[in-house]
C-alpha cells in the first residue's frame, strides 16, 4: 500500500488482514491506495499598531500623530476613532492621522479629567479581525519658568512710588482683600500701581483662581489736575473699568471703553 501526504497527519486503518501462504504474491496493480489530504487554509493574522500609544503637544497646536499599522497577511486596513472619554476632542485624517479638533489649551484644561491628559481609543480592522488601542495625549505649557541655577542672598526695598496690589494671585504673599471701599488699600501721590485681576476660574492656578478677583480699590489724596493712566496687559483678552470717586461715594469721572468721562 503506498500512501501519500501533503503534512503530517495521523492516519489510523481500519479493516481485515487476509494471509497470503504457499509463496503466493497478489498483483501490485490491485494494491495501490493512495490517500491525499487537503491543504487546510491559513488563518488570519489580525493586524498590528506600530505608533506610540502616548503623545505631547504644546498648547496652542493641534498636533498631528500618524497611527502605523501593519498587516501580516497584507490585507487592506480601515481605521476610526472607536471611543475613549475625550474623543469628541479629536479627529482622523483621511491619511491616518489623529488631531485636535481645536487647539489645545493648558489653563484651564478641558479635558475629562480636568488633568491635561486626553484619552482616546482607536481601532484598526482587516475586514475579518479588529483590535483597538488606548492612547493618552498630554498638553503641555508653552513657557516654562526657568531653572534657578544661582541663589543670591540680600535685601531690596520697593520704591515708595511703586504700590503693589494686596491681593494678587502669587501664593507666596500675604493676600489682603482690597476689593470694598472700606478693604482700600492706601497709595502714594504720585504712584504706579502694580496689581492683578481674574475672573473665576480663568488665569494661572494661585491664590483667586477659585475666587476671582474683579475690583480694586485704592485711596489717594489728590491736588486737582493729576492724569490716571490705565495700562491693561493682554488687553485684547480683557476690559477694565476705571472710576474716581470721592470719600462720600460719589463718582467724579471714569474711564469706560478706552475714554475718559
Amino acid at each position: 500500500m503506498q500512501t501519500i501526504l501533503t503534512q503530517t497527519f495521523l492516519l489510523i486503518l481500519s479493516g481485515l488482514l487476509v494471509g497470503c501462504g504457499g509463496g503466493n504474491t497478489s498483483d501490485p496493480s490491485k494494491d495501490n491506495t493512495v490517500a491525499t489530504v487537503a491543504k487546510p487554509e491559513a488563518s488570519n493574522q489580525p493586524p498590528v499598531f506600530k505608533s506610540l500609544a502616548h503623545f505631547e503637544v504644546v498648547e496652542g497646536d493641534y498636533g498631528l500623530w500618524k497611527i502605523r499599522v501593519s498587516d501580516a497577511d497584507d490585507d487592506l486596513i480601515s481605521l476610526q476613532l472607536s471611543g475613549g472619554a475625550d474623543q469628541a476632542s479629536f479627529s482622523l485624517t483621511d491619511d491616518g492621522h489623529l488631531q485636535f479638533l481645536q487647539k489645545a489649551h493648558f489653563h484651564p484644561p478641558s479635558d475629562q479629567t480636568r488633568d491635561n491628559i486626553y484619552h482616546v481609543e482607536r481601532n484598526a480592522s482587516d475586514g475579518i479581525d479588529r483590535v483597538s488601542q488606548d492612547i493618552e495625549i498630554s498638553v503641555i505649557q508653552s513657557v516654562q519658568a526657568p531653572e534657578i541655577t544661582t541663589l543670591v542672598a540680600g535685601f531690596f526695598r520697593v520704591a515708595d512710588t511703586i504700590t503693589i496690589d494686596s491681593d494678587t494671585n502669587d501664593p507666596t504673599r500675604l493676600l489682603v482683600r482690597n476689593n470694598q471701599f472700606d478693604q482700600a488699600q492706601i497709595t502714594t501721590n504720585p504712584s504706579t500701581i502694580l496689581g492683578y485681576m481674574n475672573t473665576r476660574h480663568q488665569g494661572p492656578e494661585g491664590s483667586l483662581f477659585a475666587t476671582g478677583d474683579t475690583h480694586d480699590v485704592y485711596q489717594v489724596s489728590a491736588l486737582g489736575g493729576e492724569i490716571i493712566n490705565l495700562t491693561i496687559n493682554a488687553a485684547e483678552k480683557a476690559d477694565l473699568d476705571l472710576y474716581v470717586y470721592d470719600m462720600n461715594g460719589q463718582i467724579v469721572s471714569s474711564s469706560v471703553g478706552g475714554r475718559c468721562q
